[in-house]
């Protein structure tokens, strides 16, 4: 094994066994598993294979030596098995994981729905209870919305404010007209006038007694009825001191309420008072008739100071009125207005509530997007794969053809270095035969120069013998001999130039 296999097989082996334990985790408590986990245990498997193939077919080529090609190869061939085999098992334990991981997950959340999933219904449900509190229904069964109980309620106070406000306006003005009038007229038909005034406050006071009593009473019970649905509508929606502030109102209107109802008790005592001063008052005007005027005068003035006190009673319990009515109106004012502030705060709520319902549904989306982006990488990195399964495949046969060119390539230098050999065997043959050639060659040179040798010799003692006689002769054949010896030396000049192309081509071959 060489230290690329040592190393995938160290990386496989520890992500199996990390793999075996948190499935078997799963089986136990699926609720302890780290889900990220889960989904990295099947990629893991897979870059661990492309890492082994990856390395084997770089631990190959890195001992590659194309000078030496026999050598190099079973290092190559055995990279690449490293290669191939780690990439199968890679792919294999991925394969395997990612069925059994489906299969535990298909059966833990089968049937149970997402966080997100239960964010949004629990949105809905607290949508529709809004609603539903902000929603009432009146006594012919249709719905009322909470704007239109506000409004009529606006209106209604409105009408109640106005008429109390004629109510007070029509008495202040008749008492005051009463009054002027007797104290214009101080000593004629001041007891007539007296009791027209009595006529016309005990009738004033039956009119107050009847209407207003029952109109207030039913102002009062038709406010508390509202304020008391208001509360009612408004129980489980409006915080704890919206609760408190709508509560004081309440009990503010119902103190209004109790003060227009002790109106009309109140005019009964002023209409006692005054019966009984009209009493006394006749009683003193009969002792002024017996009397002097200026007992007449004493009474008059007597009685226009009892007059001045009953009018400062009727202004102060007018002024009274006024300002209670005042008080009302401040805290209907008030009223509305935390009314149209809890109207505002809920439409703000609404509004909040749709905006973090779009924001849901942006992420939904967003998610259904990220799961389609998933897919598609899912997608891709099957056919990544796959295209690493045909590179593999490609691979192998391109590694067959290439072992084949190889052994072929061997078998033709075998047979090359044969040749070679053969060659080399037949210019050692042939240099032989030039030696063997020179030396008969050489052997022919010196036969020849000694009979040269030989002739000259006997070419002086014949000159010696007969100089005179064979001068001619010896010319001749001197001539002829010179002649014969030139064409010998030229030809024993090419002989020698082919010798030697002939051993400088062997010595080449030898180099």
């Amino acid at each position: 094994m060489n230290i690329v296999e040592i190393i995938i097989a160290i990386g496989m082996l520890s992500y199996l066994a990390y793999g075996i334990y948190a499935l078997n985790i799963a089986k136990k408590d699926y609720t302890k598993v780290n889900q990220n986990d889960f989904d990295l245990i099947p990629s893991m498997f897979t870059t661990i294979g492309i890492l082994g193939t990856f390395g084997g077919i770089a631990y190959g080529l890195w001992f590659f030596n194309p000078e030496e090609i026999e050598k190099s190869i079973p290092t190559l061939l055995e990279g690449l098995k490293t290669a191939f085999f780690a990439s199968i098992f890679g792919i294999a334990l991925s394969i395997i994981f990612s069925k059994r991981i489906s299969y535990i997950r298909n059966k833990n959340e089968k049937g149970t729905l997402s966080d997100e999933a239960k964010a949004i219904n629990n949105l809905i449900d607290v949508i529709k209870e809004l609603r539903s509190d902000f929603v009432s229904i009146d006594e012919n069964g249709h719905i009322v919305k909470p704007g239109n109980v506000f409004r009529d309620l606006y209106k209604e106070s409105q009408k109640q404010s106005s008429s109390l406000q004629t109510f007070s306006s029509d008495l202040a003005l008749t008492i005051s007209a009463g009054f002027e009038q007797i104290l214009n007229n101080p000593t004629e038909g001041v007891v007539a006038e007296l009791k027209l005034v009595k006529a016309e406050i005990e009738s004033l006071g039956n009119k107050l007694k009847d209407p207003a009593t029952d109109m207030t009473q039913n102002i009062v019970k038709e406010l508390q009825e509202s304020m008391g649905k208001m509360i009612e509508e408004f129980k489980t929606s409006m915080s704890g001191d919206t609760k408190n502030e709508m509560e004081r109102l309440a009990g503010l209107l119902g103190q209004a309420g109790g003060s227009l109802t002790d109106f009309p008790v109140k005019l009964q005592n002023m209409t006692d008072n005054l019966n009984e001063n009209f009493r006394g008052l006749q009683d003193v005007v009969q002792q002024i008739s017996k009397q002097t005027l200026s007992q007449s005068e004493e009474s008059t003035n007597q009685m226009k100071r009892q007059v001045e006190d009953m009018s400062e009673i009727l202004r102060s319990k007018v002024g009274d009125l006024q300002s209670g009515q005042q008080t009302l109106l401040t805290e209907q004012s008030k009223n509305l207005q935390v009314s149209e502030n809890l109207l505002s705060a809920f439409n703000t709520s609404i509004e909040k509530m749709n905006g973090l319902s779009t924001e849901v549904n942006g992420s939904i989306s967003k998610l259904n997007q990220a799961q389609t982006e998933l897919d598609k990488v899912i997608s891709v990195f099957r056919n990544v794969s796959q295209e690493i399964n045909t590179s593999s495949n490609r691979f192998g046969e391109s590694q067959n053809e290439f072992s084949k060119y190889s052994n072929q390539f061997l078998n033709n230098n075998s047979n090359t270095i044969t040749e070679i050999q053969k060659s080399l065997e037949t210019a050692k043959g042939v240099s032989a035969d030039y030696a063997q050639k020179f030396e008969i060659i050489e052997k022919g040179l010196q036969d020849i120069f000694n009979k040269i040798t030989k002739g000259l010799k006997d070419y002086q003692v014949t000159v010696s013998e007969s100089l005179e006689t064979y001068l001619g002769k010896y010319t001749d054949h001197l001539t002829k001999t010179a002649e014969a010896l030139a064409g010998a030396s030229s030809k024993q000049e090419d002989i020698l130039v082919e010798l030697t192309e002939q051993l400088s081509k062997l010595n080449e071959r030898r180099n």
